[in-house]
């Protein structure tokens, strides 16, 4: 019965003869969770330069986590650059933040946050570096210097449950193990992660400067203009 099925997931409170959706049910599965839960939605921006002074593009990633998820990486692969490398005849097209990275840390920001502090996430883009922001602090003792060590504390373990279940999520403490490892292999500059007052942000650096001029070359020889 699809009612006990998502009981047992903790999607519904149960009382006699009633069921109510839990805050993960609405979260995951509801048609429309903005109108129940206003601030939990992502603001994504693209700014010029290196201090948000003047917006290039924004989105408001809406709907459930999932849509919010695949929204806010159409986001970041639209403004951030591409380039390409020709491998046995195949061009190969790879984006100069690893996505694998990039996406880790979009589902870390909406799985772990507070969704008691009524304020969305934010992602900006400027022009060193992409910032994302997630209210709550850290659910545990964790220190920013030991990300790699796969401690766990979780906060909202339904969302990871069913991302998880769902293959969003391969396993439980990795996000932060992955951004620091694919971040090596591009060889980019190691990034940061902030915990302040109520909040945490993650600051990943772009590879700017070779990589702006490889896609403006590209772009010359090919006539096409990537985005």
């Amino acid at each position: 019965h699809s009612l006990e099925l998502m009981n047992s997931y903790k999607l519904l409170w149960e009382e006699p003869h009633r069921f109510y959706p839990t805050l993960a049910g609405i979260l995951l599965f509801s048609q429309k969770p903005q109108h129940y839960l206003p601030e939990a939605f992502v603001i994504c921006s693209h700014f010029q330069g290196t201090q948000g002074r003047q917006t290039l593009a924004t989105r408001d990633c809406t709907g459930t986590l999932f849509q919010q998820v695949n929204d806010c990486m159409a986001f970041l692969t639209e403004r951030l650059y591409h380039s390409f490398d020709i491998k046995k005849s195949r061009r190969e097209e790879k984006l100069e933040i690893p996505k694998t990275a990039l996406r880790e840390i979009v589902i870390n920001a909406l799985v772990h946050r507070n969704y008691q502090i009524p304020a969305p996430c934010k992602i900006a883009i400027y022009s060193d570096r992409v910032e994302i922001f997630s209210p709550g602090n850290f659910p545990g003792p964790i220190q920013t210097n030991n990300l790699e060590l796969g401690i766990t504390y979780i906060r909202n373990p339904v969302l990871c449950n069913i991302f998880r279940e769902a293959g969003y999520i391969e396993k439980l403490g990795s996000g932060f193990i992955t951004l620091f490892s694919e971040y090596r292999k591009a060889q980019l500059p190691t990034p940061s992660v902030i915990e302040g007052n109520g909040f945490v942000k993650c600051i990943l650096p772009r590879r700017v400067n070779n990589e702006k001029l490889m896609t403006e070359n590209l772009e010359k020889e090919s006539g096409y203009k990537i985005f």
